[in-house]
């Protein structure tokens, strides 16, 4: 039946490199990484499941934002991943995607999904929706919970009762994981699988010190 099996102990961390800020439903995403993770409730502690990562070919129609990182960045990106053999075409990423999500939970429970994380998550989740979107399926919030962990959230929170918000030159992933005392390879970032890892450690990390402090 539907409502039997409710599965609510998963955590997917989540990073998109895409060609905009995603509120263009054309703005492409090039790459993109979701690392399981399952709640132990007895320990408190996010257990690795499993990942999925892909490199997506760029469409001809993808728009691409005119701000310098994408200029810079993901327009090299998508000539790069335009040659790269191990590089899909969307539709095929896509469906891919969907059988793995298939096998942690049933998009045809309610009340069977996954919760969504990352470090400035609104953008992954509307790079990912897009791309369902432009593969003709509305049912990307069948897999996910409505609700999501934002993971700069969690690490502010630290920062600002302890009076360090203000001390930091800026707030990106990288820094603010540097803060937390967790090694950063610069060379490595602006990977999605590298920083989806980032934002789990990082969310660990400040959750266990907002946990520990009752906030």
């Amino acid at each position: 039946m539907v409502n039997k099996n409710p599965i609510d102990d998963l955590i997917v961390f989540v990073d998109t490199e895409t060609t905009g800020d995603g509120f263009d439903p054309m703005h492409g995403t090039l790459e993109f990484s979701l690392i399981l993770t399952k709640l132990n409730r007895k320990t408190n502690i996010l257990e690795y499941i499993g990942d999925f990562n892909r490199k997506i070919k760029p469409h001809p129609s993808w728009k691409y934002q005119n701000v310098y990182h994408y200029q810079s960045i993901n327009i090299n990106k998508a000539f790069k991943y335009a040659a790269d053999p191990t590089a899909e075409h969307e539709y095929t990423a896509t469906s891919a995607l969907k059988i793995w999500l298939g096998k942690y939970v049933n998009w045809r429970n309610p009340k069977q999904k996954i919760m969504i994380a990352g470090y400035k998550v609104n953008h992954d989740i509307r790079a990912l929706q897009n791309m369902f979107e432009r593969q003709g399926d509305s049912k990307f919030w069948a897999y996910f919970w409505s609700p999501r962990i934002e993971v700069s959230a969690e690490a502010a929170k630290v920062l600002f009762y302890s009076g360090d918000l203000a001390k930091l030159d800026n707030h990106k992933l990288g820094t603010m994981c540097s803060y937390f005392g967790i090694a950063v390879v610069k060379a490595k970032q602006h990977s999605a699988q590298y920083d989806a890892m980032l934002a789990w450690k990082l969310y660990e990390k400040a959750h266990s010190i907002n946990i520990k402090n009752k906030r």
